[in-house]
Protein backbone atom coordinates (compact mmCIF):
# COMPACT_ATOMS: atom_id res chain seq x y z
CA UNK A 1 0.00 0.00 0.00
CA UNK A 2 1.33 3.71 -1.29
CA UNK A 3 0.03 4.98 1.96
CA UNK A 4 3.33 3.14 4.51
CA UNK A 5 5.34 5.09 1.83
CA UNK A 6 4.16 8.77 3.02
CA UNK A 7 5.02 7.66 6.82
CA UNK A 8 7.69 9.43 7.21
CA UNK A 9 6.27 12.73 6.55
CA UNK A 10 3.40 12.42 8.38
CA UNK A 11 5.66 11.24 11.60
CA UNK A 12 7.55 14.26 11.25
CA UNK A 13 4.30 16.89 10.28
CA UNK A 14 2.78 15.61 13.55
CA UNK A 15 5.97 15.95 15.07
CA UNK A 16 6.41 19.36 13.53
CA UNK A 17 2.61 20.40 14.26
CA UNK A 18 2.80 19.77 17.89
CA UNK A 19 6.31 21.88 18.20
CA UNK A 20 4.90 25.00 16.35
CA UNK A 21 1.42 25.02 18.61
CA UNK A 22 4.18 24.56 22.15
CA UNK A 23 7.00 26.51 20.87
CA UNK A 24 5.78 28.73 17.91
CA UNK A 25 9.10 27.45 15.71
CA UNK A 26 9.83 25.10 12.99
CA UNK A 27 12.84 23.00 13.52
CA UNK A 28 14.16 23.27 9.98
CA UNK A 29 16.96 20.35 10.67
CA UNK A 30 13.75 18.22 11.27
CA UNK A 31 11.93 19.51 8.04
CA UNK A 32 15.14 18.43 6.53
CA UNK A 33 15.12 14.89 8.36
CA UNK A 34 11.76 14.21 7.30
CA UNK A 35 12.36 15.48 3.48
CA UNK A 36 15.50 13.24 3.39
CA UNK A 37 13.75 10.11 4.63
CA UNK A 38 10.29 10.52 2.69
CA UNK A 39 12.58 10.84 -0.64
CA UNK A 40 14.50 7.19 0.76
CA UNK A 41 10.90 5.84 1.20
CA UNK A 42 9.66 7.21 -1.92
CA UNK A 43 13.09 5.26 -3.69
CA UNK A 44 12.46 2.36 -1.76
CA UNK A 45 8.54 1.94 -2.81
CA UNK A 46 8.86 3.10 -6.32
CA UNK A 47 11.94 0.74 -7.27
CA UNK A 48 9.78 -2.35 -5.87
CA UNK A 49 6.58 -1.26 -7.83
CA UNK A 50 7.86 -0.23 -10.77
CA UNK A 51 8.56 3.76 -10.51
CA UNK A 52 12.11 4.15 -9.69
CA UNK A 53 11.78 8.00 -10.78
CA UNK A 54 8.17 8.88 -9.31
CA UNK A 55 10.53 10.39 -6.39
CA UNK A 56 11.73 12.99 -8.67
CA UNK A 57 7.86 14.13 -9.20
CA UNK A 58 7.03 14.64 -5.60
CA UNK A 59 10.21 16.48 -4.99
CA UNK A 60 8.69 18.62 -7.96
CA UNK A 61 5.42 19.55 -6.23
CA UNK A 62 7.44 19.85 -3.07
CA UNK A 63 9.27 22.66 -4.49
CA UNK A 64 6.37 24.11 -6.15
CA UNK A 65 4.20 23.93 -2.74
CA UNK A 66 7.21 26.08 -1.04
CA UNK A 67 7.21 28.26 -3.68
CA UNK A 68 3.57 29.29 -3.94
CA UNK A 69 3.50 29.19 -0.14
CA UNK A 70 6.71 31.91 -0.17
CA UNK A 71 5.18 33.72 -2.52
CA UNK A 72 2.30 33.76 0.12
CA UNK A 73 4.00 35.04 2.75
CA UNK A 74 5.28 37.59 0.63
CA UNK A 75 2.40 39.11 -0.18
CA UNK A 76 1.52 39.80 3.28
CA UNK A 77 4.99 40.05 5.66
CA UNK A 78 4.53 38.81 9.01
CA UNK A 79 1.46 36.38 8.10
CA UNK A 80 3.25 33.60 7.16
CA UNK A 81 6.67 32.49 8.94
CA UNK A 82 9.46 30.66 6.53
CA UNK A 83 8.72 27.63 8.88
CA UNK A 84 5.34 27.34 7.20
CA UNK A 85 6.96 27.85 4.01
CA UNK A 86 9.32 24.42 4.97
CA UNK A 87 6.65 22.66 6.57
CA UNK A 88 4.43 22.87 2.70
CA UNK A 89 7.31 21.50 1.45
CA UNK A 90 7.72 18.31 3.44
CA UNK A 91 3.60 17.50 3.24
CA UNK A 92 3.60 18.69 -0.38
CA UNK A 93 6.28 15.94 -0.92
CA UNK A 94 4.30 13.44 0.42
CA UNK A 95 0.76 14.84 -1.15
CA UNK A 96 2.57 15.37 -4.71
CA UNK A 97 3.34 11.74 -4.84
CA UNK A 98 -0.49 11.23 -5.38
CA UNK A 99 -0.35 13.17 -7.95
CA UNK A 100 -2.12 16.76 -9.43
CA UNK A 101 -5.43 16.40 -8.05
CA UNK A 102 -4.28 15.39 -4.49
CA UNK A 103 -2.15 18.50 -4.35
CA UNK A 104 -4.81 20.57 -5.99
CA UNK A 105 -6.64 18.77 -3.33
CA UNK A 106 -4.59 19.86 -0.60
CA UNK A 107 -4.14 23.09 -1.41
CA UNK A 108 -8.17 23.65 -1.58
CA UNK A 109 -8.44 22.05 2.31
CA UNK A 110 -5.66 24.20 3.37
CA UNK A 111 -7.60 27.63 2.40
CA UNK A 112 -10.29 25.93 3.71
CA UNK A 113 -9.31 24.48 6.95
CA UNK A 114 -7.21 27.53 7.83
CA UNK A 115 -10.11 30.08 7.32
CA UNK A 116 -12.01 27.58 10.39
CA UNK A 117 -8.32 27.27 12.11
CA UNK A 118 -7.71 31.10 11.92
CA UNK A 119 -11.56 32.25 13.14
CA UNK A 120 -11.50 29.58 15.93
CA UNK A 121 -7.96 31.05 17.18
CA UNK A 122 -8.74 34.73 17.50
CA UNK A 123 -12.10 33.65 19.43
CA UNK A 124 -10.26 31.52 21.85
CA UNK A 125 -7.57 33.82 22.36
CA UNK A 126 -9.87 36.58 22.84
CA UNK A 127 -11.90 34.53 25.36
CA UNK A 128 -8.93 33.66 27.20
CA UNK A 129 -7.75 36.64 27.75
CA UNK A 130 -11.33 37.60 28.83
CA UNK A 131 -11.98 40.58 26.47
CA UNK A 132 -13.72 40.82 23.55
CA UNK A 133 -12.49 44.64 22.48
CA UNK A 134 -11.76 44.63 18.74
CA UNK A 135 -8.98 46.22 19.41
CA UNK A 136 -7.20 44.06 20.98
CA UNK A 137 -4.39 42.61 18.83
CA UNK A 138 -4.78 38.78 19.02
CA UNK A 139 -2.08 36.25 19.23
CA UNK A 140 -1.44 34.14 15.23
CA UNK A 141 -2.33 31.27 14.97
CA UNK A 142 -0.06 28.66 13.85
CA UNK A 143 -0.39 27.67 10.62
CA UNK A 144 1.98 24.26 10.27
CA UNK A 145 -0.79 22.29 11.84
CA UNK A 146 -3.10 23.54 9.53
CA UNK A 147 -0.69 22.17 6.62
CA UNK A 148 -0.19 18.52 8.64
CA UNK A 149 -4.42 18.19 8.90
CA UNK A 150 -5.18 19.31 5.47
CA UNK A 151 -2.26 17.50 3.59
CA UNK A 152 -3.37 13.98 5.78
CA UNK A 153 -7.18 14.73 4.95
CA UNK A 154 -5.95 14.96 0.82
CA UNK A 155 -4.18 11.94 1.10
CA UNK A 156 -6.84 9.72 2.81
CA UNK A 157 -9.81 10.86 1.65
CA UNK A 158 -9.69 11.70 -2.01
CA UNK A 159 -12.94 11.13 -3.55
CA UNK A 160 -14.06 14.10 -1.22
CA UNK A 161 -13.34 16.83 -3.42
CA UNK A 162 -14.32 16.09 -7.34
CA UNK A 163 -12.76 18.07 -9.79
Amino acid sequence: MSYFAMLPSLLCGTLLAAHDLRTRRVPRIWVAFGMVTQCAAFIIYGASHGRPWGFLAALGYAAFAALLQWLLSALRPGSLGFGDVTCAALVGQAVGWLGLMAFLSWWLLMGLIGLLWIGSWHVCSRLSRGTSSARTPSIRAPFVPVIVISGVCAVLLPGLLIF
